[in-house]
Formats: structure tokens, C-alpha cells, sequence
């Protein structure tokens, strides 16, 4: 994983930036990307990651919601 850190430290703000730009275009025209199929996979791949985080920092929160009640009872 520590390399996988590494490559994306490398990545400037400029290609970020072109990134999103990219992704933004694509998903108003869709038709219009050639490489449709690995983009969607990609996309899914990072929104499924993303849902995974999410869902793990709510529970967190929840967690240390809940100890602070109990602690404070």
C-alpha cells in the first residue's frame, strides 16, 4: 500500500485539476468517451471505496457519540 501513497504523491495539483476536468466532461457526454468502459470501472471502483469510508467514519462517530453519553451518564 505504501507504494500505491507514493505514486499519488507524485501527482501534481495541475493533473488533479485536469483529472476532474476530465470527469466532469465526461459525465456530461458520456457518448463522447472513448474509453467508456474503463473510466465507468474506475469510477465505480473509487465510489465504492469512497461509500466504504464513509460508512466506516458514521459508524466511528456513532461509536464515540455513543461512549461520550455513556461516559457522561
Amino acid at each position: 500500500m505504501k507504494s500505491q501513497n507514493s505514486k499519488l504523491e507524485q501527482v501534481t495539483a495541475e493533473e488533479w485539476a485536469t483529472c476532474i476536468k476530465v470527469l466532469q466532461l465526461a459525465g456530461e457526454n458520456p457518448a463522447a468517451v472513448p474509453y467508456l468502459d474503463t473510466l465507468a470501472r474506475l469510477g465505480t471502483k473509487l465510489y465504492k471505496f469512497a461509500r466504504k469510508q464513509r460508512r466506516r467514519l458514521n459508524k466511528q462517530h456513532s461509536r464515540d457519540s455513543d461512549r461520550a453519553v455513556r461516559e457522561s451518564s
